[in-house]
């Protein structure tokens, strides 16, 4: 799993992710904040192509914007 994290703080445009976990229903994912959509939407691919190869099967991947004040 820190091999796992190192790789995704190293990602291009990553400005933080907030993990999150539910022990009881086995679920587990996170909130990516990125600086520009380019990057995003590249791990997003990337992310998906990882999480298949998991196995995992289900999930729930998207960008979304942020609101600006």
């Amino acid at each position: 799993m820190k091999e796992l994290a190192a790789d995704i703080a190293n990602e291009s445009g990553l400005v933080y992710k907030l993990w999150t976990e539910n022990k009881d229903t086995q679920e587990a994912g996170g909130i990516y904040v990125f600086d520009n959509l380019d990057d995003a939407n590249r791990y997003l691919a990337k992310h998906t192509e990882r999480l298949e190869s998991f196995g995992f099967t289900g999930t729930s991947l998207k960008c979304l914007s942020s609101m600006k004040r």
